[in-house]
């Protein structure tokens, strides 16, 4: 019978743990529907299937606005129409420019809302023609790249008006304006205040009105006033800082017809003047879009409870428990629970630490016992090592050819240990050559309940450097087609497996089962498996590799340990 030279592809020794990939993209994109778009890129980097899904036409078809359609006719981008939605989204969550650049509308990234911004220079402003009083000065603090500045008049008044097509909804609109010219000095942030006056002697009236009757006013002063007693007005501007203006709010009740807006901000008191003021945009964002903190009020992943969070974690795995725990804070803390990280500790766990650590670690949490026992810990002074696959936390162990007997490892004619990176151990058993080739090892380990397979790792030809790179030598490669190689493995409960193999292939290959070695590479001869009924009882594990056949020599094979799995583990071409 031949040995299976294996790379831990997955086998038949126990059910597979469910994991996100087993999620139809169809299910998965009817949960994206309840996401924000930015909750839903998020996800998309989990897998495959959670990328598949966030492409779905049906799914951005339902975070577009209404009005989608209207918004690529008015920025020209008819010939988006053959895009798919997600790319039709992309392309509208960026500020366009219309109406001559003087107007930008874009869509709010987290909720798909139509936001929109109308510049200084859209606006009709008492004076503007005349220099003395307003200028048009340059600014990267502005989207549109330029602000009107006013440095001093008696006649203060601005008006504006827009026609649109907003989605139904509340809306708000505001002024964005500033105290002070903004200016750079030696790359730094500047600002002047030197023509900055009157804005606290009389309010400032802001108003607007809509084509379907809707009307707002309110006045504030922009600086706080001598005279506290008329502070009810609103509060003031802060000098030097960009501030929002509210003005009021106004509702969209049908998506289908154009809305008319008006509005205006004036100081006409004549009896003093007023300047050192700048005047950015008007804009206008949904009342909605977010709450006093910033946070968007559409329902999202932060409404999950972690309780609920931490209930599906159970049937993840660790990885995708980790990716998930990135999307927002609800989620790190349910990452971080103790029950479910103990659901993904082995049920010796606690033998391994004892085994391990001559210190008790009680005082870090289950997740942090996991990220320690999925690191290789060695043990039985450095001849062993033991470590928690991180995927699945299935104990994994290996076993060094330096606890191995090894008959005439005593004779450096026939054998010698040689210094490697290329064994997580860094030393690794060198035949050259030898009649009677024995290999035998045991040794004793509580595993978890389940099915385990046994390798030896093996690798024909002499590894070294030259010149930075590596290279084999295969002088000394021979005998291995002659006589197959015969595998052994029993356990402490009767169990028993055996099988054998040619290292190089033989003259004569009609024998079924046969398998190649490729001269140069470390391969994996999986031996057999055992099964493990009980987490509570030692096992006792006898292995051996054998070749006594005396009528010829065989020699430059490397020998590095041996590996024991979870028969399900999955593990491609992986090298230590």
């Amino acid at each position: 019978m031949g040995a299976n030279i294996s790379c831990f592809t997955e086998g038949d020794g126990g059910p597979r743990r469910p994991s996100l990939g087993d999620i139809p993209e169809s299910c998965i994109a009817s949960v994206y529907m309840y996401m924000c778009p930015l909750e839903i890129c998020r996800l998309a980097s989990l897998n495959r299937s959670f990328r598949g899904a966030a492409s779905a036409d049906f799914l951005w078809e339902s975070k577009l606005p209404a009005n989608y359609r209207y918004l690529l006719k008015k920025l020209f981008l008819d010939d988006l129409g053959s895009r798919t939605k997600k790319e039709i989204y992309a392309v509208l969550s960026q500020p366009n420019s219309f109406d001559g650049g003087t107007k930008k509308v874009w869509l709010e990234k987290a909720t798909g809302a139509v936001c929109l911004s109308i510049s200084s220079k859209a606006l009709s402003i008492t004076g503007i023609e005349d220099r003395r009083y307003w200028n048009y000065i340059p600014s990267e603090e502005s989207r549109f790249h330029v602000v009107a500045y006013l440095q001093q008049i008696w006649w203060f008044e601005v008006h504006g008006e827009l026609d649109f097509l907003f989605p139904a909804g509340t809306y708000s609109l505001y002024f964005r304006l500033q105290l002070g010219r903004p200016s750079k000095k030696y790359g730094w942030r500047h600002c002047n205040f030197d023509q900055v006056h009157g804005w606290d002697l009389k309010p400032v009236r802001f108003q607007f009105s809509t084509s379907d009757g809707q009307h707002a006013l309110c006045q504030r002063f922009l600086e706080e006033p001598e005279s506290t007693r008329i502070a009810a007005c609103g509060g003031s501007q802060i000098r030097g800082n960009w501030m929002d203006h509210h003005v009021g709010d106004f509702v969209i009740g049908n998506s289908d017809l154009p809305t008319k807006i008006k509005f205006s901000m004036i100081q006409i008191d004549c009896t003093h003047t007023k300047g050192g003021l700048c005047l950015d945009s008007v804009l206008i964002i949904p009342t909605d879009l977010t709450d006093g903190n910033g946070e968007s009020l559409k329902p999202g992943l932060r409404d999950i409870p972690e309780s609920c969070v931490a209930a599906v974690f159970m049937y993840l795995s660790p990885p995708e428990i980790c990716k998930l725990a990135r999307l927002n804070r609800s989620f790190r803390n349910a990452a971080s629970a103790d029950f479910v990280w103990e659901s993904k500790l082995p049920a010796n766990y606690r033998f391994l630490l004892a085994k391990l650590f001559p210190e008790p670690l009680d005082s870090l949490s289950k997740k942090e016992i996991f990220a320690v026992l999925s690191r290789p810990h060695p043990f039985d002074a450095g001849s062993k090592e033991v470590w928690l696959e991180k995927t699945t936390g299935a104990v994994c162990l290996a076993v060094s050819s330096k606890a191995m007997s090894i008959t005439g490892i005593d004779d450096r004619r026939y054998w010698n240990f040689i210094l490697t990176d290329e064994s997580r151990f860094h030393a690794i058993a060198y035949l050259q050559q030898i009649w009677w080739f024995e290999v035998d090892g045991e040794f004793e380990f509580q595993f978890p309940a389940g099915t385990y397979s046994l390798f030896f790792r093996l690798q024909l030809g002499k590894p070294t450097k030259r010149l930075g790179r590596r290279v084999c030598n295969f002088d000394h490669v021979h005998g291995w087609d002659l006589k197959p190689v015969r595998f052994q493995v029993s356990t402490s409960d009767s169990q028993h497996a055996s099988c054998q193999c040619f290292l190089e292939d033989p003259e004569k290959n009609g024998n079924e089962g046969i398998t190649k070695h490729i001269r140069g590479s470390w391969m994996n001869y999986h031996v057999g498996d055992f099964v493990v009924s009980s987490s509570n009882i030692p096992t006792k594990i006898k292995f051996s590799m054998t070749q006594i056949d005396c009528t010829h020599s065989k020699g430059g094979l490397c020998v590095d340990c041996v590996l024991i799995y979870p028969s399900n583990f999955t593990e491609k071409g992986k090298y230590f």
